[in-house]
């Protein structure tokens, strides 16, 4: 219940909370947030944030980008014609924010 409070609470703290209605998006966050448990798939997804869109061939795992594409934190993409590029999503952002404020990565 701890993990899940602090969750909570990290994901509060990068959105902006215009009424209660927010409240059902900071939970699927969280919930997803403690899905990220491996660190191939805090890697890749901190990777596609920070760096993408990536090609398949520069994502670190394609079995954690598998993963993430199964967990809607990110999407295909189309870049410039090609295809075979991987992208976040705003959800995926919001999710990789949460761990890093509460895993401090």
């Amino acid at each position: 219940m701890k993990k899940l409070t602090l969750g909570l609470v990290a994901a509060v703290n990068h959105l902006d909370l215009d009424d209660i209605h927010d409240i059902p998006e900071i939970t699927k966050i969280t919930v997803a947030a403690r899905r990220v448990e491996s660190k191939s798939l805090m890697d890749t997804l901190e990777s596609i944030v920070k760096c993408g869109p990536l090609n398949d061939g520069d994502v670190p795992s394609k079995t954690a980008r598998d993963a993430l594409l199964e967990m809607e934190l990110i999407n295909k993409v189309v870049v410039k014609g090609e295809q075979g590029f991987q992208a976040a999503n705003y959800f995926g952002w919001a999710v990789w924010k949460t761990l890093v404020e509460l895993r401090g990565y």
